[in-house]
């Protein structure tokens, strides 16, 4: 008689529908702040109008990231692995952005 294999799986749930996308698109807000913020101090506070709408496009490029984490977060029965991580970089740019027009 053999014995029988094993399997195991680490993913008890799969991942959500959108997860991937709140990830990638909270990234790029996130690549696109910093470069923003970057090319600001290397100028000495000058920006540029190009800039400047390159910032407002991160910003709105950031709320549909967390969209997609939140439309993510109604599914049930999911991994919300790539959810979770795109929703914490979401909201640390946008508190970014938050402090940058506050000052």
């Amino acid at each position: 008689m053999s014995a029988k294999k094993k399997t195991y799986s680490y993913i008890k749930h799969p991942f959500c529908k959108n997860g991937w996308y709140s990830f990638s698109i909270s990234m790029l807000s996130f690549i696109l702040t910093q470069f923003i913020v970057y090319r600001a101090v290397s100028s000495g506070g000058e920006v540029s109008m190009g800039l400047a709408a390159l910032g407002i496009s991160a910003l709105l490029i950031d709320i549909a990231g967390m969209s997609f984490t939140r439309i993510c977060f109604k599914e049930k029965n999911k991994n919300y692995a790539f959810a979770v991580l795109g929703g914490l970089i979401g909201l640390f740019v946008f508190i970014e952005w938050i402090y940058i027009f506050s000052r």
